[in-house]
């Protein structure tokens, strides 16, 4: 059997895309998604501090391109938060 290998910057950006508001701007969330995800990198113990901001420049470039491709065909991350949240969870992907 194989293990499942968990992505968390994946799972921080899911997270926080549940609880978003409309009127985030993208650079707002993209830095919370950053940051969120650093935290739990250091309070694991898999990061030097002297890597943190080098590191944190390659993780907003990330997140903008999971972002992009996540709210294609959308205006802007607002709108794609108020069509995303009057759906069904079943019709979202």
């Amino acid at each position: 059997m194989e293990a499942i290998i968990r992505d968390r910057l994946f799972e921080c950006f899911e997270k926080l895309l549940e609880s978003a508001k409309p009127d985030d701007s993208p650079e707002i969330f993209i830095s919370r998604v950053a940051e969120d995800y650093l935290m739990d990198l250091v309070r694991n113990g898999h990061i030097p501090l002297k890597y943190l901001e080098p590191l944190r420049e390659d993780i907003c470039l990330e997140v903008q391109d999971m972002l992009r491709i996540k709210t294609y065909g959308y205006v802007n991350l607002g709108e794609y938060l108020n069509v995303r949240r009057s759906q069904p969870k079943s019709a979202v992907s």
